[in-house]
């Protein structure tokens, strides 16, 4: 399974073209306030976490998926495109 993570290194454009977002450390403070603003702009929001917390909890109950286990590679080779870095994650 890929998943396509978009890493914004450009002025920003506005989260139209934006359907998927995926956060390593979701669990923070600082990251799980972007997580829900994604998902409150109607993005599509999961990420990763190495530990269960209340933060992590909370999210989970709003319908954000969180992942606990290192099973995801991520390929240091991002590709650029129209002012957008394109990282693949697949799964190990």
């Amino acid at each position: 399974m890929k998943l396509n993570t978009v890493l914004m290194n450009s002025p920003f454009r506005g989260l139209s073209h934006l359907s998927e977002v995926y956060f390593i450390g979701i669990g923070g403070i600082g990251m799980s306030a972007i997580a829900r603003f994604f998902q409150q702009q109607g993005v599509k929001v999961s990420g990763y976490d190495k530990t269960p917390t209340t933060l992590t909890r909370e999210l989970e109950a709003s319908g954000i998926a969180v992942h606990y286990e290192e099973k995801h590679s991520v390929d240091t080779n991002a590709t650029r495109s129209g002012g957008l870095y394109t990282c693949h994650s697949k799964r190990s």
